[in-house]
């Protein structure tokens, strides 16, 4: 790297006082990069960025032979892109540079391209952000320690970011987003926790007549005009205003039109604090219920946590339903029930809740004899989240964060990567929430902080609206089946401790609970649809047993007498320390599962003959020691 002195750019007067909260602090000086059509690479010191006052150093020239894409990172670090496509880092110490460039990657020559050289930036962490051929945003992260990718190929963090010409990050996670028509549109990611705090904010229009937009952090842009005016911004996130409440900028700088890039340090100024979540502590729930799903070739299912925090995977292997084969896998600290879902190759996919309120994922092999090792999802969410497979085949997940509000995460494609969390609505919703698929579309069922049972239809990216289930409270979980007309059946217990139900019609919900006396609940309940199109339901009562129920006949309104379960053979009862586990099996019938302080796990399945039956009939089945 050659250094000699270069000529100055002509800077311009004018400034703008910066909004004090959050609280901005920045370098002595920014150091701005630009490289020039001879390959030079001259280094600016903006003495002012906080308010936009034209205090800038005499630039020197401070490398030759950058051609290609340049830009800058955080801490000095600065990446060139040559026109092979190699990715190299470099790192500016101030007065010179750490040692030659390193080679730390291939295949980044779309970027030294004139149609996509603006979609790619660095953030204030140090990640990397690019628009790949499809569209797709990913994020890159280097571990300059093990010098190591933590992810070579990129997380995809966004999909349909094909309709941006131009993105640069200015923060923390910070990405703004420019569309050919100017509008501005503006996201912050938090990666740790994998949420998309802010997401889709138009925050200004008319951004198009910029050819380059860098930004030294801290919510502070600066846009290169097509005359060469270098102009200053400042945005403020919590007012959703911009700094002198206009958005016409402040000139600092002319000439700047001949630069090839220009980029700045991208931690150079910082904001503190940042609207980021915190993490949470769940404690320990070995006794929340089992997970059941049918798995490859319909046989049942089983998952729940066990007094280590392991996840224990259950499999039937005969056609007792006792004959289940218990093995915990995953580590331990997790908590809560999980989810799991049957995917590409009928291979199970698991997703748990940690301790640290971290939900991990893992899959089951090709053999469908041992597990991946536990992938972070994020979240940081103080209940576990619900993951539930799609009439589309695409994997969708739900979470209620600590501020009551409902999450979601998706596939773009199947068998794709989960894209991040991101907010739907709701306010003061609880962690007592049930999600069952209707048609193309998912029922969100949530009973909110002040017990009142809330419903909306989720469909792609769409939370529609709240729905109220009238007529007073709820305690727990609820339950639900969607009807052959499309429309909701909910259960729940009350504060008499009974069961009770409404049916919504093409008006609404009734706003009129309907008890289904003879039993004193506790907990939450547990419903299906079995082989004749009725509902069958379970709860486990204040005597610790489980009881069973089910309609008088499909689509009645009246109920059997409530049955303690027992086997049909041997007349037995056990005790429950789990609320029950209710799914519908091959053939029509359904298989009900519990737990009990000491981890026994029960199975029970109705018997063919009950099956014909309208009502309750008998069940197989005890314990699986």
């Amino acid at each position: 790297m050659a250094a000699v002195t270069a000529v100055p750019l002509v800077l311009l007067g004018g400034g703008q006082s910066a909004a004090a909260d959050p609280t901005l602090t920045c370098r002595t000086g920014v150091p701005v990069f630009t490289t020039r059509t001879n390959g030079d690479l001259a280094i600016y010191q903006h003495e002012e960025p906080e308010n936009g006052q034209v205090v800038w150093s005499q630039g020197q020239v401070r490398g030759t032979q950058w051609f290609g894409k340049t830009l800058a990172g955080p801490d000095g670090v600065v990446y060139s892109i040559p026109t092979d496509g190699s990715l190299k880092r470099f790192r500016w110490n101030g007065t010179g540079w750490d040692g030659a460039g390193v080679p730390i990657g291939q295949g980044w020559q779309r970027f030294t391209q004139a149609q996509y050289r603006n979609l790619v930036t660095v953030d204030e962490t140090g990640r990397i952000y690019a628009v790949d051929a499809a569209g797709a945003l990913r994020a890159y992260l280097w571990d300059n320690t093990s010098q190591t990718w933590a992810n070579a190929a990129g997380d995809v963090v966004a999909t349909g970011w094909g309709q941006y010409d131009l993105i640069t990050a200015a923060g923390a996670g910070v990405i703004y987003a420019r569309k050919p028509t100017g509008q501005l549109i503006r996201f912050r990611y938090h990666a740790e926790s994998q949420r998309f705090v802010q997401r889709d904010k138009q925050v200004d229009t008319g951004w198009d007549g910029f050819i380059r937009v860098f930004s030294p952090g801290a919510d502070i842009l600066y846009g290169v005009t097509e005359d060469g005016d270098l102009l200053w911004y400042r945005y403020l996130e919590a007012s959703d205003e911009w700094v002198g409440g206009d958005n016409q900028g402040v000139q600092v700088g002319s000439a700047w039109d001949n630069e090839v890039d220009t980029t700045a340090m991208s931690d150079a100024c910082k904001l503190s604090p940042n609207p980021f979540p915190s993490r949470v502590t769940v404690p320990l729930d070995n006794l929340a219920p089992t997970r059941a799903l049918l798995g490859k070739n319909g046989v049942p299912q089983y998952f729940y946590v066990d007094g280590y925090g392991r996840v224990v995977h259950g499999k039937q292997v005969g056609t007792d339903p006792r004959t289940v084969q218990l093995a915990p896998f995953a580590e331990t600290n997790n908590t809560k029930t999980p989810a799991a879902v049957l995917g590409s190759g009928d291979r199970l996919q698991t997703f748990v809740l940690g301790q640290d309120g971290e939900t991990r994922t893992g899959t089951e092999s090709a053999d469908w004899l041992s597990w991946s090792a536990p992938s972070s999802l994020g979240g940081w969410t103080p209940g576990p989240a619900n993951f539930v497979r799609g009439s589309d085949n695409l994997v969708r997940g739900f979470a209620v964060d600590s501020a009551g509000a409902l999450w979601s995460r998706w596939q773009a494609a199947v068998d794709g990567p989960l894209l991040p969390w991101v907010k739907l609505g709701g306010t003061n919703l609880t962690q007592d929430f049930t999600v069952v698929r209707s048609g193309t579309a998912f029922e969100i069922l949530v009973r909110n902080s002040s017990g009142t049972l809330v419903v909306a239809k989720n469909t792609g990216t769409t939370l529609g609206t709240w729905r109220t289930v009238g007529g007073g409270t709820i305690t727990d979980r609820p339950a639900a089946v969607v009807n052959p007309d499309g429309k909701l059946q909910v259960y729940a217990r009350r504060a008499d401790g009974l069961l009770h139900t409404q049916r919504e019609t093409t008006s609404g919900f009734p706003g009129t609970w309907s008890a289904i006396a003879g039993v004193s609940v506790v907990g939450s309940p547990a419903a299906t649809v079995h082989g004749n199109g009725g509902i069958r339901l379970a709860v486990r009562a204040t005597d610790s047993y489980v009881y069973v129920t089910a309609q008088s006949a499909p689509g009645s309104t009246t109920y059997d007498a409530w049955t303690a379960l027992a086997d049909g053979v041997s007349g037995s009862r056990s005790p429950s320390d789990t609320e029950p586990t209710l799914i519908t099996v091959g053939g029509g019938q359904v298989l009900i599962t519990f737990r009990d302080a000491n981890e026994i796990s029960y199975y029970y399945q109705s018997t063919p003959t009950s099956f014909a039956r309208s009502g309750n009939g008998g069940y197989t089945g005890g314990s699986r020691r």
